[in-house]
This record gives C-alpha cells, sequence and structure tokens, in this order.
C-alpha cells in the first residue's frame, strides 16, 4: 500500500467520498462528538496499550501536522538518557507508561520478589491487569510500589501535554483504562485537580465510531 491513494481508489469504486485517518485520531473524533464529554472544543485522547497512540482535537478539528504524522503523543521525551526507541529518540512515553512497559515491570518485579501476592496472581499470566489486581484486591505492598512507579511516568507525560495544549480534556483509552478508578483516582491526585483526566466512554467502539463521523466532519 506504499504510495498508493488508498481512499481515491475506493472513492472511484464505490462513488462514495472516503476519508481514511488513524484509530487514536478516529476514537479523538468519536469522544468529541459522542463521549460523555461531548460540547468541548478541545480534547486529548490517549490510546495506552501496546504503545501510546494519541489524538489532538483543537477548536473540533483533529490536528494532523504538516504531514499527517502529529499527535504521535507516545514519543514525547520524559527521559533523555532512558531507553532507545525505534523512531531514533531515547526515552520515549511509550517506554515507561503503555500497557507493554507496565507488563515488563511487573515480570521484573516477580523475578524479585517470588514470594509475594503478586508473584502468586501472576501465576496465571501477567497482562496489565495483573498488578492492579494484586495491589487493591491483594493488597499487595509489591504491586503498590510498581503501579506508583507506573502512575508517576504517566503523569509525567500527561502533565507535560497539558501544559503545552490546555485542553478541555485528556481522555484516557485502550487497555489500561478499563482499571478505571483504580487508575484515574490515583492518576488525578498526581497531576492535580487542575488536570482535567478523564476516563474514555466509548472504550473499543470509539474508533469504528469516528471512522464513521470522518466525512461530516471533513467538510
Amino acid at each position: 500500500l506504499k504510495n498508493c491513494p488508498a481512499a481515491k481508489c475506493f472513492e472511484e469504486v464505490t462513488g462514495i467520498r472516503t476519508f481514511i485517518d488513524n484509530d487514536a485520531n478516529c476514537a479523538a473524533l468519536a469522544e468529541l462528538v459522542c463521549g460523555e464529554n461531548k460540547g468541548f472544543n478541545n480534547i486529548i485522547v490517549m490510546t495506552v496499550g501496546t504503545g501510546i497512540g494519541g489524538g489532538i482535537i483543537i477548536n473540533k478539528k483533529i490536528y494532523h501536522g504538516k504531514s499527517g504524522r502529529g499527535g504521535e503523543i507516545g514519543h514525547i521525551c520524559i527521559n533523555s538518557k532512558g531507553r532507545k526507541c525505534p523512531c531514533g529518540g531515547r526515552g520515549c512515553f511509550e517506554h515507561y507508561a503503555s500497557a507493554t512497559a507496565l507488563i515488563k515491570e511487573t515480570e521484573k518485579a516477580v523475578l524479585k520478589n517470588p514470594d509475594s501476592a503478586l508473584a502468586r496472581y501472576a501465576k496465571k499470566g501477567i497482562s496489565g491487569k495483573t498488578v492492579f489486581d494484586a495491589a487493591y484486591d491483594g493488597n499487595c505492598p509489591v504491586a503498590r510500589k510498581v503501579l506508583d512507579k507506573y502512575i508517576t511516568c504517566l503523569n509525567t507525560g500527561i502533565y507535560s501535554i497539558y501544559n503545552i495544549f490546555e485542553p478541555d480534556a485528556i481522555i484516557l483509552a485502550g487497555g489500561i483504562s478499563k482499571a478505571g478508578d483504580r487508575l484515574l483516582l490515583p492518576l488525578r491526585e498526581k497531576a492535580g485537580a487542575h488536570v482535567p483526566i478523564f476516563i474514555s466512554s466509548l472504550q473499543g467502539d470509539a474508533g469504528m465510531i469516528g471512522a464513521a463521523l470522518l466525512n461530516k466532519y471533513n467538510d
């Protein structure tokens, strides 16, 4: 598909005006129009999963940047001497605050603390949910330490993004956001009351809903 004008090809076959966008941008558009925080003019949606994606809405329009790559908030730097990223940078946000990063830190903690409640919760397999369950349901100090470090990293990126854009809302989507208040409340405490952080109300449907809205919002 490299250098293939896919939207134009689809239009020629179907006669239907066609737009293409990435999943995070579509999710942001869906939250703007259909989410619990609809009515805002400026929002940022962060999709926290394998990596960290971002959709930026400014004055009710998707911000794409000059070449369409705008909004890649997973690659802002939060540690200049940090881990090397395939993007060419170092210390990228998603290497510390994605679900993948949380799983890696959970695995390290399990190896160091094989007798902990976290290790017992991990016996069924480790996902982004494991450390939340061990920290809250298991009241595990080791898990709480891992979680606090993770939420601190997540807040570092969110706070920087807020100070740059000062949006009406920063909305968290993706697998990690399913932790709900277990994620949101400590994150809000670290960020401060002035930073408007919310959990996506549309969750996995957001990308599909936003894609369906592209035609109307590209007038």
